[in-house]
């Protein structure tokens, strides 16, 4: 039975004797002995195990006591195979093993895809300027590492078979067939045959099914979050995700260790995941660390081994479809809402159902649905080796920000395809429905107050009281308690505090905080100000246009070019296409996409002469010199006006 040989440091932590005999390591107290299985591939795991075991036992004081004891168990153990190296003549060092579902030295070669081929796992690729464009390979290695794919056991969803290589190549011929309108196409039925839900919800389950299969060819991805009921389908528009869209991993109420380790450190984009009886993410930091980053293809989170003490970064980008019952709180999860769509799915009646054709039991129909849906699968992953290397070409789609990141990626996808305008204006539709949601955001609402307030000072400074005693006289609805006057209970916002006002003011909105006899003030920066204002603009609409090198800027042509002052019952919706005298080449030609109806409160009427400045989101006034964002226009006080009334 090997002993190991214990230093005085172990004897001062209470340990007696350290034996480890057919894989199973003991460690003794004098008195007591605790026992956990060891596996020499999985020394990390191994140790983890013990840890939990010996704090469980109770044998040796507390976890940080454990916790010291493993530590000198894990550098005895790293010396002994040291001495062993040294032992043994000058033989070659073994390289680290990793796992991968995918490979490409990010970006920078040949695309390896795993799959089980013939029933064991490999890595396909594809090169053009080989005699066999198409091959299999068993691993990769490199200087420091070989890269391995996963048994078909370690899978953590159903992997993609090939029965053998002829297999491979007669989908390698059927892809070089398809087109992005084709399989389009395609996913657009499947989506149709197991959702029943509207033609929108449709359209953008379709549209993913298709994108996720070169999330890693775009800088950064959008989220989508499905609410409802039990029963209203939002589980089935998950379910028919994950059995077509690219390694998709579907996890029930999934926590961060999880994630992390599907993902791993290899490369971005491995998998992509489905969150399903999704509980309050909001209150797990280290989900929504994962959330919050994982959105750009640079994003990472870190984490201490607690072992080894070595930092382990994990690439968390890919996309994330999250199934709930609630949406998380705005106020907690404001970073996930900003990067998402989020929509509610209702009861229906679909064609077929998801369920029983993922589990065929020996029904014919079910089985050849079933055949399709994997049909599928392996057709776009081919396809998606065989275009993997194509130029993605860039187009400016007239929106900026989050709007822009969640969707510039799709729609370079697509663009130049048959199916580019129907793209567009499925994500025209969930944009306008993100937009309104904004009304749920008390920024918003602070900012109109705000520029109201600014355009009627000389001096651009406003006083707090004054945007406070806007708040609970009018401007919102809820209660004010005058034993509380630093509180508002508002119906829409919860409760609102006095302090909250001023760091909106300073962080969000770019005042500058100055401390008078009257009370504090927040002097602001007209043009800073309006561009904090963009984004709460409900205004948004995708137009599509190629950037080419001799573009002008578009902040010149902003200043530069104007157009006619519009009427003035200008409405939130009047933002059209076509017969703006655009230098860049129209990808639709003259085809638009209308915004959906504006909420009541950015549907007012304009009562000023003020005018949008191009395709912009900076407005001008007829009377004055002064162009600002809408909502400052709105209220702005001109001063030909005041010239006017004075006549």
């Amino acid at each position: 039975m090997p002993e190991f040989y214990l230093t005085d440091e172990f004897k001062e932590l209470g340990v007696s004797k350290v034996t480890l005999n057919n894989s199973v390591l003991s460690i003794f107290n004098g008195k007591s002995y605790t026992k956990c299985k060891f596996d020499k591939t999985a020394i990390d795991e191994s140790f983890n195990d013990l840890t939990i075991q010996m704090i469980g036992d109770g044998h040796f004081g507390d976890e940080k006591t454990v916790k010291k004891i493993v530590k000198l168990l894990i550098d005895t153990l790293s010396k002994s195979a040291e001495d062993k190296q040294q032992q043994s003549n000058g033989k070659k060092k073994e390289k680290n093993e990793s796992i991968a579902y995918k490979y490409s030295n990010r970006g920078k070669g040949l695309l390896h895809e795993a799959v089980i081929l013939t029933g064991k796992p490999v890595f396909l690729k594809y090169d053009s300027n080989a005699a066999e464009p198409i091959t299999s390979v068993e691993s990769i290695e490199e200087d420091t590492r070989i890269i391995k794919p996963p048994h078909i056991e370690n899978y953590p969803y159903d992997p993609i078979e090939f029965e053998n290589m002829n297999e491979v190549i007669s989908y390698l011929e059927c892809a070089r067939k398809e087109t992005i309108d084709s399989l389009y196409k395609q996913s657009k039925q499947i989506a149709k045959n197991y959702n029943d839900q509207n033609g929108y919800k449709i359209k953008l389950l379709a549209i993913n099914m298709i994108w996720v299969y070169f999330q890693d060819k775009f800088p950064t991805t959008h989220y989508d979050i499905v609410l409802g009921s039990p029963g209203s389908g939002k589980s089935t528009y998950g379910d028919t995700f994950t059995a077509t869209g690219y390694r998709v991993v579907n996890l029930t109420d999934p926590n961060a260790a999880n994630i992390n380790r599907i993902l791993g450190t290899i490369e971005p984009g491995q998998c992509t995941i489905v969150s399903d009886e999704t509980g309050e993410i909001n209150k797990h930091p280290d989900l929504m660390a994962i959330l919050k980053t994982g959105y750009s293809k640079k994003g990472k989170t870190s984490k201490i081994n607690d072992y080894s003490r070595v930092p382990e970064f994990y690439s968390t980008y890919c996309y994330k479809m999250i199934i709930a019952e609630k949406m998380p709180n705005l106020k907690d999860a404001k970073g996930v809402h900003d990067r998402s769509f989020s929509y509610t799915a209702f009861k229906g009646r679909p064609k077929y159902d998801i369920k029983e054709t993922l589990e065929p039991q020996g029904n014919p129909a079910r089985q050849e649905r079933l055949d399709t849906l994997n049909d599928f699968r392996k057709l776009m992953l081919i396809y998606r080796l065989l275009h993997f290397k194509d130029t993605i070409e860039d187009i400016n789609v007239g929106v900026e920000g989050r709007e822009k990141e969640l969707s510039k990626p799709i729609i370079q996808l697509f663009q130049g395809s048959t199916a580019q305008e129907e793209i567009e204006e499925t994500l025209q539709y969930f944009l306008n429905q993100r937009n309104e949601k904004k009304d749920a955001m008390l920024e918003p609402v602070l900012y109109t107050i705000v520029t109201k307030l600014v355009s009627e000072s000389k001096t651009n400074e406003i006083y707090v009281k004054d945007i406070w005693e806007q708040i609970i006289y009018g401007k919102l609805r809820g209660v004010y308690d005058d034993k509380k006057v630093n509180e508002f209970q508002s119906e829409d916002y919860g409760t609102i505090y006095r302090n909250q006002i001023g760091t909106i003011l300073e962080h969000t909105f770019g005042g500058t905080p100055k401390h008078k006899e009257k009370g504090n003030t927040y002097t602001f920066d007209i043009k800073e100000l309006a561009r904090v204002g963009k984004a709460y603009n409900l205004t948004t609409s995708i137009q599509t246009k190629i950037v080419t090198e001799d573009d002008p800027e578009e902040a010149e042509e902003a200043e530069d070019n104007t157009e006619e002052p519009q009427p003035k019952n200008v409405k939130n919706n009047d933002n059209l296409r076509g017969n703006n005298d655009i230098k860049e080449k129209d990808i639709r030609g003259s085809a638009s996409i209308e915004p959906s109806a504006p909420s009541a409160s950015s549907a007012e009427d304009i009562s000023k002469p003020i005018y949008r400045i191009r395709n912009s989101d900076e407005w001008g006034c007829k009377n004055c010199k002064v162009h600002a964002d809408r909502h400052f226009m709105e209220v702005h006080d001109c001063s030909m006006s005041k010239k006017d009334k004075k006549k």
